[in-house]
């Protein structure tokens, strides 16, 4: 178990019993599986670095894929033509934040053992639009996936 942590100016800092309880849940998430599931095969990529770059290499593979079909549907040469580059590269950072922004809230719930989703992790419930709502994003309504849809506030920006 996690004794204390070093910042770099040389303060110590003790973790709160919330914090360890947090880690013994995700350490149990990670260790145990679900009633009436059984392990398949196991991956650990960080002791498997060739699978690990296999991995990643197909990740981009699917970013490319993705890209070129979005490049058909909508090409990139009008889509530049008329918003201009550094238009398109500032949508396409905002995006990459709020996508960012959307995830650390999930990564925070789960560390204070908040369930922010049901239905297989799909749908965002009230728990989630607060949380996120306290760090200053707007979370507008989906009926298929909850509170979910992600934009910035005013103090945000």
């Amino acid at each position: 178990m996690l004794q204390h942590v070093q910042f770099l100016h040389g303060q110590q800092y003790f973790p709160s019993r919330k914090v360890e309880l947090g880690c013994e849940l995700i350490k149990r998430c990670y260790d145990e599986l679900p009633d009436g599931y059984s392990e398949l095969f196991s991956i650990d990529l960080q002791k498997d670095k060739k699978l690990a770059l296999i991995v990643n290499v197909l990740a981009l593979v699917i970013a490319a894929v993705m890209a070129a079909v979005g490049a058909l549907l909508v090409p990139f040469d009008s889509a530049l033509r008329e918003a201009g580059l550094a238009t398109a590269l500032i949508l396409l950072v905002s995006i990459l934040a709020y996508m960012l922004l959307h995830e650390l809230v999930h990564l925070y719930n789960m560390q204070h053992g908040v369930k922010d989703c049901s239905r297989g992790n799909v749908y965002h419930n009230k728990r989630f639009r607060d949380a996120a709502e306290a760090r200053d994003l707007k979370i507008s309504y989906d009926p298929r996936i909850g509170w979910s849809i992600t934009e910035p506030t005013e103090a945000l920006i």
